[in-house]
């Protein structure tokens, strides 16, 4: 089979201009799901370390999808990052946002089985999505997902103290 990750058009779909990617190379339009993969807190772009979720999805003739998390990429809602425009950055709203670019997707046909994905925090937010949204999702394909976040989680900062003072006592400043 041919790379799923070499067939994806970019389109926006959201409340504002938010960067979606769609593939219909391997879509059974009659009967195929749709598996939607969720970029974190990064620029998303359709990269080989997806491939995976992509050809599970392409087997089974789903439309693929990845979403770009609001306030990153160029998935911003807003013309600047003023301190009031970034309470709108919240996990609430981009489960919102998931919600609206599916049902967008789907509005030929809304009980279309979707699959959301995700790794790391973006796994957590698959495993919320499902759970706040069960009407627009059948899964939640979790790897990884943060779903008990610690508001202090010191140890992570003395990990990363500890692993940058052995390249020298300045490398932690």
């Amino acid at each position: 089979m041919k790379s799923p990750i070499d067939h994806f058009d970019f389109q926006s779909h959201a409340h504002y201009d938010q960067r979606i990617w769609t593939n219909d190379k391997y879509f059974d339009e009659e009967k195929g799901p749709m598996f939607v993969y969720i970029c974190g807190e990064y620029t998303c772009s359709i990269r080989d370390d997806r491939l995976y979720p992509f050809m599970v999805g392409a087997h089974f003739g789903a439309k693929l999808v990845a979403v770009e998390h609001r306030f990153y990429g160029k998935s911003q809602p807003f013309a600047d990052l003023a301190l009031g425009n970034l309470k709108y950055l919240s996990s609430e709203q981009a489960l919102s946002d998931l919600a609206h670019v599916i049902q967008q997707l789907n509005v030929d046909k809304p009980d279309r089985p979707v699959v959301v994905i995700g790794g790391s925090y973006p796994g957590g937010l698959s495993a919320f999505f499902r759970q706040r949204y069960p009407q627009l999702t059948v899964a939640s394909w979790s790897s990884s997902g943060v779903v008990y976040p610690k508001a202090d989680l010191w140890m992570f900062d003395e990990q990363i103290y500890r692993s940058t003072v052995k390249s020298g006592p300045s490398c932690p400043k």
